[in-house]
């Protein structure tokens, strides 16, 4: 299962720099808001799998025993952050 998480989170990663590049590029207030909007939800997602060790989309269960599922959504979740920042930049027009 923590393959598959991997997977997913990577390619989420992926929509998220593009999502917020182009949300974020933008003079409107309001799509700014919503590009922190998406990357807050992804964070939250990861943060959701680390406290109750349930992938909540799917509600399927993670094991508690397994080091990676203890510390990869931390991981994942800091790189929601990283990627976030990066593609908010300093690309307005």
């Amino acid at each position: 299962m923590s393959y598959a998480y991997s997977i997913f989170s990577i390619l989420t990663l992926v929509v998220l720099y593009f999502a917020n590049k182009k949300l974020t590029s933008s003079y409107y207030p309001l799509h700014v808001f919503y590009g922190i909007m998406i990357s807050a939800l992804f964070v939250l997602f990861h943060m959701i799998v680390l406290n109750l060790h349930v992938i909540p989309i799917l509600g399927i269960p993670v094991s508690e025993d397994d080091d990676f599922m203890y510390y990869g959504p931390l991981f994942y979740a800091l790189l929601c952050v990283i990627v976030s920042m990066v593609a908010h930049g300093k690309d307005r027009k």
